[in-house]
């Protein structure tokens, strides 16, 4: 019989055959074990990929850092062309809109092995509702152009409008930003800020006060 080479539970064994058992004084098939040598680790995807979630504690060029939630550990966040980021509905956002306590969903690779730093492929920010709304309230106060609304389900807001704001009377009609008087109820339709709780990229004030 020739010679085989089995695997047997982890172990490598050599058959031998009849002649050679007979040479040895043997008379049973006997294997001849050998311990196979450990095969050796390699990194896997399960002990690169990172998720991290919690608050914004600083803004950068191409990064930013955040505190994570867990355990308080400082991670930094590098931002590529790649990396996808979007507001709290899905809809899309940048690094310019994130600011410091924005809540943020981290997703991406970890580049060191302390895992303090990672490459994001995916970041959600929280703190940003992701579509434009329209919220009501009443004014409080105004300084420049910005001011203050009172509103019944989310406190005082900052309405931030800007150039490319429209100002319109309760019937529709254009007005002008110097109509707007503390008192008045009115309607703001932007992207609502939840950390900060400020209404940006403001498209429309609707007076209702105004006739």
């Amino acid at each position: 019989m020739s010679k085989k080479t089995l695997l047997l539970k982890g172990m490598k064994g050599t058959f031998l055959s009849g002649a050679m058992l007979a040479s040895m004084g043997l008379s049973h098939p006997v294997f001849a074990m050998t311990t196979v040598r450990p095969v050796a680790m390699t990194r896997t995807k399960e002990n690169t990929v990172a998720y991290v979630y919690g608050a914004v504690e600083s803004v950068g060029t191409g990064s930013f850092a955040v505190k994570r939630n867990a355990d308080g550990k400082l991670i930094t966040v590098t931002i590529t062309d790649t990396t996808k980021i979007v507001r709290r509905f899905g809809a899309k956002s940048s690094l310019a809109e994130m600011a410091v306590t924005d809540i943020t969903e981290v997703k991406g690779t970890w580049i060191d092995a302390n895992k303090t730093q990672l490459t994001a492929t995916f970041v959600r920010n929280n703190s940003v509702q992701a579509r434009h709304g329209t919220f009501a309230g009443t004014v409080k106060d105004a300084t420049g152009s910005n001011f203050s609304l009172q509103s019944k389900e989310r406190g005082i807001q900052t309405v931030m409008p800007d150039s490319s704001t429209k100002y319109v009377n309760s019937r529709g009609k254009r007005s002008q930003p110097a109509s707007l008087q503390v008192g008045h109820t009115v309607r703001a339709t932007g992207v609502w800020d939840k950390q900060l709780n400020t209404i940006k990229e403001v498209k429309l004030i609707k007076d209702q006060s105004l006739k």
